[in-house]
C-alpha cells in the first residue's frame, strides 16, 4: 500500500496533496497514489528525436527508401514515416527489427547514438 500523499486531477498536475484520483476510465480501478511525478514523454525528448534522425540517416546510408524498409519489416510505409518523424515511438524489440532492416545491429545504432564508432568498445 502506498503511504505517500495521493493526488488527483488539477492537484496532481500542480503537485499538491489532494484526494485519490477517480477510477481509471477504461479499466475501472482506482489509480490511488501515483508511482512517480509526471515526466516528459520520451517521444518528445531531444534524445528520442536524435534517434529518429539517426534511423533516417542510416536508411539513407543504406540507399533505401521508406517503402523498401517497410517491405523488409512487413509493415506499411507510414510506419517508417511515423517513427522517423517522431510521431510514433519504437519499443526496444521494434528498434531491433528496424536496425536489422537497415543492415546494422541494435548495438551499432546505440553506439552511433552515443557518439561512438559502431562496434567500438563503449563506456568503460
Amino acid at each position: 500500500m502506498c503511504h505517500l500523499p495521493c493526488l488527483s486531477g488539477e492537484a496532481f498536475q500542480r503537485g499538491l496533496p489532494g484526494t485519490p484520483t477517480p477510477p481509471y476510465p477504461i479499466l475501472g480501478y482506482w489509480q490511488g497514489c501515483p508511482s512517480a511525478w509526471p515526466v516528459e514523454k520520451s517521444i518528445y525528448s531531444a534524445e528520442y528525436q536524435r534517434l529518429c534522425g539517426l534511423l533516417r540517416q542510416l536508411r539513407h546510408e543504406a540507399c533505401l527508401t521508406q517503402v523498401q524498409v517497410a517491405a523488409r519489416l512487413g509493415v506499411p510505409q507510414s510506419f517508417v514515416s511515423k517513427y522517423e518523424s517522431g510521431e510514433r515511438r519504437l519499443d526496444v524489440v521494434e528498434l531491433g527489427h528496424v536496425a536489422g532492416a537497415l543492415g546494422v545491429s541494435p548495438r551499432d545504432v546505440l553506439d552511433r547514438l552515443d557518439g561512438q564508432e559502431p562496434g567500438g568498445q563503449g563506456h568503460t
